[in-house]
């Protein structure tokens, strides 16, 4: 159940990272990679 919720987010949070490196380029799409990976790993250590 948890695994399918968080495969979930993966793929919305890529698709918004895509499309926002396509709209204002490079430096938003660093912003929201390193937010993904920040709540990646907040997820990996259950504190969400």
């Amino acid at each position: 159940m948890a695994f399918s919720v968080y495969v979930g987010i993966m793929a919305v949070v890529g698709l918004i990272s895509l499309i926002l490196f396509f709209l204002s380029g490079y430096y938003a799409y660093l912003v929201s990679a390193a937010t993904f990976w920040f709540c990646a790993w907040m997820v990996g250590r259950g504190r969400i």
